[in-house]
């Protein structure tokens, strides 16, 4: 798996065609500012790369905060699809060096409704 591309596997229910997310992977590097990544970074680049790889419509990606540019932080985001489902996400730092973070964001729990 490369660090951009991610992999995707989506598996569909038979009740209305709901899609239920069983994995899906974005990635990125984000300038450090203030020992963070800003939380607009990941919500933006996770949500532009969930909707390439799964295709149509606006799926969108909302963090609590700022993440820490330190190796292993992490914290829980959701992921909504077009058609209004949730999924619990992590983001997580990968890599902090030479002023920039690397980071993933796993897409793969089923947020209770």
């Amino acid at each position: 798996m490369s660090t951009l591309a991610g992999q995707l596997f989506v598996g569909l229910a038979s009740l209305g065609s709901v899609a239920t997310l069983v994995a899906c992977t974005a990635s990125g590097t984000a300038p450090v500012r203030a020992s963070t990544i800003a939380q607009s970074t990941i919500e933006q680049t996770a949500a532009k790369q969930i909707g390439e790889r799964l295709g149509g419509g606006t799926y969108t990606v909302a963090c609590p905060h700022d993440l820490p540019a330190r190796a292993g932080a992490s914290m829980v985001c959701v992921t909504t699809f077009p058609d209004g489902e949730k999924f619990n996400g992590t983001a997580r730092v990968t890599s902090v060096s030479d002023g920039k973070a690397g980071w993933t964001y796993d897409a793969d729990n089923v947020q209770d409704k």
